[in-house]
């Protein structure tokens, strides 16, 4: 039981019982309309009434409301529904448009309602308002009388304010009004044709007409000409408002509820007609047609400048390092959702609408989700300018999770916005497929781009968390590179290391913790090229290789990323290694090894020598090597101006073969095109042919890399002319104690590209220059490293300066 509140003469009203919400709303209802007489009794002397109660009995009447729980919109809605009633009633004194257009403001703010949209949209999202059966049905009278007014007195008002008196507050005011008028009609004509069907039969049962059509006659007449006339203006009023989003917004908003209850009337009376008639109010979509393309401007603007807002405000803010992910991506992806079921259910019935909503909404969607990646990036590069190191890592792993989280999210984008089955429905009405597979390769490329473009960002935040973390281990991995005892460095790196990767693992999101791996192991690739010692012995690099396997090994254990990226610098690295974990004798006899078995057709044709080689076993360890130089074929002497040529014959390297370099010369001689040699050189072991120079042995034949250079030399220039090398493993080269034979070799020629700083080869500085920063040799010996330096720098190039070598055997 409830105590109302106590009268201005101080007598208490009888005590009621209520049962229900409109027992309670009904009272209070009639207690502010008796208070509202009352205070415009004390001002009948002016000619109008704004309203107002007096003092005293504005504080019963919100005591009554307080112990009753009526809610604050049933107050403002009372006082609104007495106010139009004394309005419509035409009472003494006359209720200012003022007092009404201010409890129109109050029943807004009451509902906690911040958009137009929301106030007039059926099915919005909005808080929930408790409204009485009361309530509703003095609403309904009070419609009732405005439409009664407006169809019985033929008015032809101003429904917008003419454009030159916008600041005006009388015509804002009877602007507003008199739509609110037209609106209210429109849904007063439903419901009263919803409420005519169920006494159709009994009303209309003698009768030979039919009701329905006779009121679709009516309607048609009445309220085309005035929907079309409020369209047009609105389009001029948009049109003229295009550039202030408040305005477009709530015109929008208006517009979009007259489109629904036109809607709504249509397909009602649509659904009784019993003659096959056309009428005007058919073909409504024709009207907002302008309507909806400013719709999906305002849809947009709106999107876009809230995700901007929401960065802006956080900005303002420091970002909490314990987050994982940014506040504005949850308002990011709260405001496609809204975008989404605002697009659901404004029930757009043209179907080249609805194909054109569906694309647009989920362009505006992907949009707003690069924006938002596009600023978050534009704002790491700012900080990453002004912040140090560890404060960088730390934000750019938050908002790499931010973009990550709004990705993930818009990939189940189709599912949400229900592509196919909107497009199905599409299908059903028309038989032609092509267009929804059109539509749908369409939606799927934005969604693509969008997708690409946030995963990009991403992986750019996390390159520089990256390279952050890799400056903040600089030190420790500065010490472990150039240590003397690497692996004692390589541990504490290590141990440092471990720190920031726990440290990464809890701040990065799961799915972006192996990318962030596999950009700090390429990152670490890149600094340990840059910073490698050049000069140290090979055990430095055996070292260090190992130290670097163990290293990635760990970080695909904690779940690295396997990247194409890095695999080309981890074997430019890799074989860095392998060159300077070699010897002077093992670079050289690679070197050796691959000038002879390069299978490379010659760029230029140089001519063929023939020669025949083949050793005999003198004694149980050392050999005689016999080399017999038949004839040059086909050589271009002349075009490289050549006068006299000889051949010389050159054991390689000179590391096997020392203090026999260069061995054999053959005679001059003028034939510069076939020339013939015939000359038969012997390397024999016995002491009067030793001259105090080590023998041959027969452990070099096998070794891979001994190899005989015979080189056709222009005497007048002293300079190479041409070359081939032969390695001295060869199958063919006869072994044996008492007779052997020789195997006959046609070698194409070259031009020669050995180096004069080795035994017998021709100065390369550009190529040898290029890669000694990546190859130089162990500090062993000056004349060792000078050769091992070059070596090192040419065991790369190899390939590259044999270009036009061929070593096609051919035997007679």
């Amino acid at each position: 039981m409830w105590r109302t509140g106590i009268d201005k003469d101080g007598e208490e009203y009888d005590s009621i019982q209520l049962n229900s919400l409109s027992e309670v709303t009904e009272f209070y209802y009639q207690l502010l309309k008796k208070e509202m007489e009352s205070s415009a009794a004390e001002t009948k002397r002016k000619n109008s009434f704004d309203g107002s109660l007096q003092e005293e009995a504005a504080n019963h009447l919100t005591e009554f409301a307080e112990k009753n729980q009526i809610t604050s919109f049933s107050q403002a809605l009372a006082e609104l529904l007495t106010l139009l009633e004394w309005h419509n009633e035409n009472k003494t004194p006359v209720m200012q448009e003022s007092a009404i257009y201010n409890a129109l403001l109050r029943v807004e703010k009451a509902a906690n309602n911040t958009s137009t949209w929301e106030l007039c949209g059926q099915d919005c999202d909005g808080p929930l308002i408790s409204v009485s059966t009361y309530e509703m049905n003095m609403l309904e009278q009070t419609v009732s009388m405005y439409l009664l007014d407006v169809l019985t007195k033929d008015r032809t008002q101003i429904l917008f304010f003419p454009l030159t008196e916008v600041f005006q507050s009388d015509i804002l005011l009877k602007w507003r009004q008199n739509l609110t008028k037209i609106l209210k009609d429109l849904k007063s004509h439903v419901d009263a044709a919803a409420e005519v069907v169920s006494i159709e039969s009994s009303l209309f049962k003698e009768t030979s007409c039919c009701y329905f059509d006779c009121l679709s006659r009516v309607l048609d007449e009445k309220l085309h000409p005035v929907c079309l006339q409020v369209m047009k203006w609105m389009d001029v009023y948009q049109e003229y408002h295009r550039t202030f989003h408040v305005n477009l917004r709530d015109s929008c908003a208006l517009s979009h509820a007259l489109y629904l209850q036109v809607k709504n009337l249509v397909n009602d009376l649509r659904l009784k007609k019993k003659l096959p008639q056309s009428w005007k109010l058919e073909d409504y979509n024709s009207m907002f047609v302008k309507f909806f393309m400013n719709l999906l401007q305002v849809v947009k603007s709106e999107c876009h400048s809230r995700i901007k807002r929401a960065v802006e405000a956080e900005m303002k803010d420091s970002v909490h390092t314990e987050e994982k992910i940014l506040s504005s991506s949850v308002i990011v992806l709260n405001c496609f959702c809204t975008v989404i079921d605002e697009w659901k259910h404004m029930e757009i019935e043209d179907e080249d609408l609805q194909v054109a909503f569906l694309i647009k909404i989920a362009d505006i969607v992907c949009d707003g989700a690069k924006i938002y990646a596009e600023v978050l990036d534009e704002r790491l590069t700012k900080e990453s300018q002004i912040n140090v190191k560890s404060e960088v890592y730390k934000k750019a792993c938050i908002l790499a999770n931010s973009v990550e989280h709004v990705r993930a999210y818009l990939e189940d984008l189709s599912h949400q916005m229900q592509w196919k089955e909107s497009l199905h429905r599409l299908n059903e009405e028309s038989p032609d497929s092509s267009i929804s597979d059109q539509v749908l390769r369409i939606l799927n490329l934005l969604h693509q781009s969008m997708d690409s473009h946030l995963k990009s960002i991403a992986a750019k935040c996390l390159n520089i968390a990256a390279c952050n973390v890799q400056s903040l281990c600089e030190k420790p991995l500065s010490v472990w590179i150039q240590a003397t005892n690497l692996q004692q460095g390589y541990d504490r790196f290590l141990c440092h290391f471990n720190e920031y990767m726990e440290t990464s693992h809890e701040a990065l999101k799961e799915v972006l913790f192996p990318r962030f791996l596999s950009l700090l192991w390429c990152s670490i690739l890149m600094y340990i090229q840059k910073e490698f010692q050049e000069g140290q012995p090979p055990d430095y690099a055996i070292t260090l290789k190992e130290n670097i396997q163990n290293l990635m090994d760990y970080l695909l254990h904690i779940k690295m990323e396997c990247m194409e990226s890095s695999k080309p610098i981890l074997r430019q690295i890799m074989s860095v290694m392998d060159l300077n974990s070699k010897s002077t004798v093992d670079l050289q006899l690679d070197y050796y090894s691959q000038i002879a078995e390069s299978l490379v057709s010659p760029v230029e044709y140089l001519g063929h020598i023939a020669f025949q080689a083949g050793y005999k076993q003198t004694t149980e360890d050392t050999v005689d090597l016999y080399i017999n130089v038949q004839k040059g074929q086909r050589l271009p002497a002349r075009t490289f101006e050549m006068s006299e040529l000889y051949v010389r014959l050159t054991l390689c390297p000179s590391s096997l073969f020392p203090n026999q370099v260069p061995l054999k010369s053959t005679s001059v001689t003028e034939d510069l095109d076939s020339p013939l040699f015939n000359q038969f050189f012997q390397f024999l072991n016995r002491n009067e042919m030793l001259n105090n120079q080590p023998p041959l042995t027969l452990e070099v034949f096998p070794v891979k890399g001994s190899v005989v250079q015979v080189l056709v030399v222009n005497q007048d220039k002293s300079l190479f002319s041409e070359e081939c090398v032969v390695m001295l493993k060869q199958d063919k080269i006869v072994r044996g104690f008492v007779s052997w034979n020789f195997a006959h070799y046609l070698m194409p020629l070259k031009k020669s590209d050995m180096s004069s700083d080795l035994p017998g080869l021709r100065n390369q500085k550009s190529l040898g220059q290029e890669c000694q920063t990546l190859h130089q040799q162990p500090q062993q010996n000056s004349e060792k490293s000078k050769d091992t330096a070059l070596l090192r720098s040419r065991k790369k190039d190899v390939l590259l300066l044999n270009t036009n070598v061929i070593l096609i055997i051919v035997f007679f």
